[in-house]
């Protein structure tokens, strides 16, 4: 039980804030077309920059994936968190 708390208590913050910065990720590269991905490739310097599917079109097709996947599995715990909690209110555990 301490184990299914302490889980539900720091997992479930850290994945809403996965989720959320994913979220608006995905809905910048929709809106606006441009993306800001994380990996700059090799040679970069590290410096942050926008890319679009003209500029190239690798890159910019692999972080809206990525931020797609993260949001569905983040939406995928909260949905099988809130099975539990609702299994548990109605006494089916």
């Amino acid at each position: 039980m301490l184990k299914t708390i302490a889980t539900s208590a720091v997992g479930l913050p850290l994945i809403a804030l996965v989720t959320w910065l994913a979220a608006s990720r995905l809905y910048l590269g929709l809106s606006t077309g441009q993306i800001s991905p994380r990996f700059s490739g090799l040679l970069d310097t590290g410096y942050a920059r926008l890319i679009s599917f003209e500029n190239d079109p690798v890159q910019f097709t692999a972080a809206l994936l990525l931020s797609a996947l993260l949001v569905g599995f983040g939406l995928y715990v909260f949905a099988k968190a809130a099975q539990k909690v609702w299994l548990w209110f109605t006494g089916h555990t």
